[in-house]
């Protein structure tokens, strides 16, 4: 079993953006594991949701 730890001094927001309803989501994360699929992608490049 992998145990997380969770670092506290990390912060970090993400700006969700989908321009064809012109909607944004702006979501600060507290766990970094959460965000490792969006690690090494190109600015404004599509991830899936589920990912």
């Amino acid at each position: 079993m992998v145990q997380r730890k969770v670092v506290s001094y990390v912060k970090m927001k993400l700006n969700i953006a989908f321009p064809a309803t012109s909607s944004q989501k702006l979501t600060e994360v507290t766990d970094i594991y959460k965000v490792l699929t969006f690690y090494e992608k190109h600015t404004a490049r599509e991830i899936a949701a589920d990912a």
